[in-house]
Parts: C-alpha cells; sequence; structure tokens
C-alpha cells in the first residue's frame, strides 16, 4: 500500500511541476524567432520528423509585438506580428487594431504543413489567435 500511495504521490508531483511549466511559459512572452522555423537552405524531406520540429507547436503561446500588416479574410482577418527577434502571422476570428499597435497575444502555435522556402520567405507556422489586448506603454 505505501509503495502505491509513493507511486500517485510521484505522479502527482510530476503533473503539477509541467502545469508550473506551462504556466511559466505563458507569463512572460515568447520570443517570435523561437517560434518560427529556421531558415535552411537545404532542401527538405515531406517526413513526420521534419515537420513540427518546434517543441511548441499545437502548445499555446504568449509573445508581443507590433501590428505591421493586416489582411481582411471572409471569416476573420490574419495579421503579422512583428518583435525585435523575427514576425509571424496570427489568425483571429476579430478584426485587429490598426497596424502600429503593440498587443500581447495568446493562441497556439500551428504549422501549415508547407515547406519553407528561404527564396519567397514562405513560413510555414502561424498562431491561432485566443486572446489579444493591447499592450500599455509605460510613461
Amino acid at each position: 500500500m505505501g509503495r502505491a500511495l509513493a507511486s500517485w504521490g510521484m505522479l502527482g508531483l510530476v503533473l503539477f511541476s509541467g502545469v508550473l511549466t506551462a504556466c511559466d511559459r505563458l507569463d512572460t512572452p515568447t520570443p517570435i524567432a523561437d517560434l518560427v522555423a529556421p531558415a535552411d537552405p537545404s532542401p527538405k524531406q515531406n517526413t513526420p520528423e521534419s515537420q513540427d520540429s518546434t517543441p511548441l507547436v499545437e502548445q499555446t503561446v504568449l509573445i508581443s509585438g507590433v501590428i505591421v500588416r493586416r489582411v481582411p479574410l471572409v471569416n476573420g482577418a490574419v495579421y503579422l506580428l512583428q518583435d525585435e527577434t523575427s514576425a509571424i502571422w496570427v489568425r483571429t476570428d476579430h478584426l485587429p487594431e490598426e497596424t502600429a499597435q503593440t498587443m500581447l497575444v495568446s493562441g497556439v502555435l500551428k504549422s501549415s504543413g508547407l515547406e519553407t522556402s528561404t527564396a519567397s520567405e514562405v513560413q510555414d507556422r502561424y498562431v491561432l489567435e485566443n486572446t489579444r489586448r493591447p499592450v500599455e506603454s509605460t510613461p
């Protein structure tokens, strides 16, 4: 009985530490460069190992940046969010704010399944927006 309780206690500790790690990741914005696929001029094989190599794909991420471009869609819009490291497209069901607005965005990192091409600068990752709020400027 004592061994079973110890096993359940260890499982609870592992789960609790996983929750704390996930919460820590959502306290501070992730640099966008950590989310986009690295530019690699070598040809890629279309294998499951080559896709979704970023461990955060399908995970909730928190990013902060300036809206530099907006594109309306039939059902929502996409906007390009840029920080000091890189830029990433964000898909939303709501009209985004004006460009040059700094935003804090929480969403799920997705992979489109398209190969990246450094010649055309196509990214295969984007964020599916959950929440968005303006960043308060400090005086």
